[in-house]
């Protein structure tokens, strides 16, 4: 493989020139595949060609393709004008897919500039991995041994507005149960399964509280560590154009869509999507309705 490569930004991420991905990997170019990945986090490749089974083939590099609604399709598309779209063209905060409210992660993602006309909002990227490695004394030391509360609220409609409003089960008039709020326990610090490398475990979409605080202090210590992850200067976005391949480390990195100018034409933009995960949302949303608006719903509503 003849391909140069470029760092995205001063911690993660790399940009791969030189590469034509339609023409079929072997064992060791897969193998290399994987080990940039874990290197790297993100990878980026321009102006490629990939029809749905060929970005389905690279994807299968890195595990089971799932086919999120659970009927064999093994692609999405996240758009605001094609049907069936998901997530639209709203702001969206930092989270991994499938999101850390319940156990099961996707453990990478792709997407694929598939359709773009006008200008695009970019995709914006975090590193758990680098927010631990930055992480002061003080503050590592502080984190070391506390766990965090994940959660949503499935009362409120789940496409823009539940996206947007994180759920602070501690300011409940009454603790709110899992039918309505389901939820997941993490430490503040977690291992990376794959590799071991410690991340800073927040969500700026789903981290509830910390365990064993107060509302207030809770508060304070998630908002301090949120401002330290998601520091502009350590962000790498993405400005997205036809052609683009996104591949990343869902577990270590979080993504999201922050606000820009709303005044400004609004573009169309639709980007493919292929998930690797050892289940399908039909599975782990099982009793979890798994709504955006313009999306899908599985299981049973909330009322």
């Amino acid at each position: 493989m003849d391909w140069k490569s470029k760092p995205l930004g001063n911690t993660f991420g790399i940009e791969i020139a030189g590469a034509d991905l339609r023409e079929e990997l072997d064992e060791r170019g897969r193998a290399e595949l994987r080990r940039l990945l874990d290197e790297h986090l993100l990878i980026v490749f321009r102006n490629q060609h990939l029809s749905d089974d060929e970005h389905v083939d690279l994807l299968a590099t890195f595990g089971r393709v799932s086919d999120e609604r659970g009927d064999g399709v093994r692609h999405s598309f996240v758009s605001n004008v094609r049907e069936g779209g998901l997530f639209g063209d709203w702001p969206l905060p930092f989270h991994q897919d499938y999101g850390t409210f319940q156990p099961t992660l996707a453990s990478v993602i792709s997407l694929y500039g598939y359709e773009l006309r006008g200008p695009s909002m970019p995709t914006t990227f975090a590193s758990l991995i680098h927010g631990y490695r930055r992480l002061p004394a003080e503050l590592r030391d502080q984190v070391a041994r506390l766990t965090a509360v994940h959660s949503v609220d499935l009362t409120i409609d789940t496409g823009r507005v539940g996206f947007e409003k994180r759920a602070r089960l501690l300011e409940s008039p009454e603790y709110p149960p899992e039918e309505t709020h389901p939820r997941q326990t993490y430490p503040v610090v977690k291992p990376h399964p794959r590799t071991g490398a410690p991340m800073l475990f927040l969500s700026e979409m789903h981290t509830s509280h910390i365990e064993g605080f107060d509302s207030a202090r809770s508060e304070a210590l998630v908002q301090r560590l949120f401002a330290h992850l998601y520091d502009p200067a350590y962000l790498v976005a993405h400005e997205w154009a036809q052609g683009d391949l996104l591949i990343w480390d869902n577990v270590a990195l979080q993504h999201g869509r922050r606000p820009v100018d709303l005044s400004a034409p609004v573009a169309q933009r639709t980007l493919r999507r292929i998930v690797i995960c050892d289940k399908s949302t039909k599975e782990i949303f099982k009793n979890i309705r798994y709504n955006n608006s313009k999306g899908f719903t599985e299981a049973r509503k909330y009322s």
